[in-house]
Order: C-alpha cells, then structure tokens, then sequence
C-alpha cells in the first residue's frame, strides 16, 4: 500500500468511526457501567479497609510490643489481601463489559457461556503480561525504570484490543497470534490513528472543560456537589470516548 492510499484509507476511516450506529448506544451504556461498577468496587474496598482499620484497635507507636506487631501484620495482610481482591474483581468486570462491547460491536451474539470463555482468554492474557511487567519492576533500576514500565504498558493495550477482538471468534493461540503478528507486523499504519486518537481525546477533554464552566457561570454546578458533578461528566465523556474509539479501532482493522 502507497503512502498516498494509507492515508486516504485512514482519513476515509476515521470520518466513517464518527457516523452514528445504534450499537454505538449500547456499547455507550456498557461504558458507563463499567464506570459505575469501578465506582461500586471502589466503595466497598473504602468499607472493607474502614473495618480492618477498626478491627485492629487503637494501636500506641510509643509502645511496640508482640501485641501490636501482630495487629499491624493482620491489619497489613487483610490490607494486601483486600487489595489483590479489588484488583481482581476489577478485571472481571472489565472484561464482561469488554466482551458485551465489542460482541456489539462485531454483531456476535453472547451467552453466559460466551462471556465466561471470554473472561478466562483475557485471564490466561493477563498473566504472562503480569509476570512480565514484576519483573521489569524488580529488575531494571534507575531512570531505565520509568522507561521500561510506560514501554511494557504502552505494549500492553496496544496488543489487549486487537487479542480482545481477536479472541472472540478464535482460541488463544490463534489470537495471541493475530495480536502480535498484526501489533508488531503493521505498527507503523498504527500511528496516524493512534495520533488522532489523542487529539480526539484533547478535544473530549476541552468539550468536559466547556460545560463544566458553563454549568458554574449559570449556578447550575453548586460548590457542595461541585467535584461529583464534575468527575460525573468526566466519566460519561471518557465513556463516550472509549465507545467511540472501539468502533474507530474495529474500523481501522478492516484497511488491508
């Protein structure tokens, strides 16, 4: 493919992510859903932390003895513990909406079964992506550190949507293939859109700036509820952003 043809097929592309299709709805809502489960998560994980917090007594730093070890381990351990479960109840969400996303996307009809294969392939992903981003933690030291985790990142959901789309109709074999071999084989046809990406996301960014000055110059977003309302139209417009741009990605997939 010429330059030329490249980038019409891009231009052509991301004009067409913009034309509204009712999927575009449903995938908008499943956005928003994610955002209130990550809420709801994040709110359970405060109480569970609140009652450990409780649970350990008053603990005097002045007085260090077997006693207020103990309670410090438990309280440190139920910590981590609660942590880990957060994380973990975290993914699984993210990935049920994943799948109900892009399987509107891709007009694929899901099941209960469907969706639990489609948790587990993004399971068995995220494993080796784990061990992978530890030992970049643990082994590479100094100002490379940074570097290395923001690279491994970088890798990490450039290659997820293209195994996530590619998992849905494959098993994981064969999508672990399709995502490196077309992540890697064809990174460069990646940067325009990724490039327009960021500049839809600024605008996003200045559309939530707009309203939320609108809304304070009319009264209408009051000092009391002002940050929840603001953070609450943040997350509609991410939402909104992150719909569109699994169309626009799955559009873009489609350029031979």
């Amino acid at each position: 493919m010429s330059i030329l043809t490249y980038l019409k097929a891009t231009g052509k592309t991301f004009l067409h992510s913009f034309k509204f299709k009712l999927p575009f709805v449903f995938v908008l809502v499943y956005e928003l859903l994610f955002v209130l489960g990550l809420a709801l998560l994040s709110w359970v994980l405060a109480q569970v932390l609140g009652s450990i917090a409780t649970n350990i007594g008053d603990v005097n730093p002045y007085q260090f003895g077997a006693e207020t070890m103990t309670q410090m381990q438990t309280f440190l351990t139920n910590s981590v513990l609660a942590a880990v479960l957060f994380l973990f109840a975290v993914f699984i969400w993210y990935a049920i909406v994943q799948a109900l996303c892009w399987g509107h996307i891709l007009n694929k009809t899901f099941s209960a079964k469907a969706i639990a294969r489609f948790v587990l392939m993004n399971i068995v992903w995220l494993i080796p992506w784990t061990l992978v981003s530890w030992f970049v933690i643990a082994g590479v030291k100094g100002n490379f550190a940074v570097t290395a985790v923001v690279v491994v990142s970088v890798l990490f959901v450039h290659l997820s949507w293209l195994y996530q789309r590619a998992v849905l109709s494959n098993g994981i074999k064969k999508s672990v293939s399709i995502a490196f071999n077309t992540g890697f084989g064809d990174v460069l046809t990646f940067i325009i859109p990724y490039l327009l990406a960021l500049i839809v996301l600024w605008v996003w960014a200045q559309l939530w700036f707009v309203i939320v000055v609108l809304l304070q110059s009319r009264g209408i977003l009051l000092e009391a509820g002002s940050a929840f309302t603001a953070v609450f139209l943040a997350c509609v417009i991410l939402a909104a952003f992150f719909a569109w741009l699994k169309f626009y990605f799955n559009f873009y997939s489609k350029i031979e």
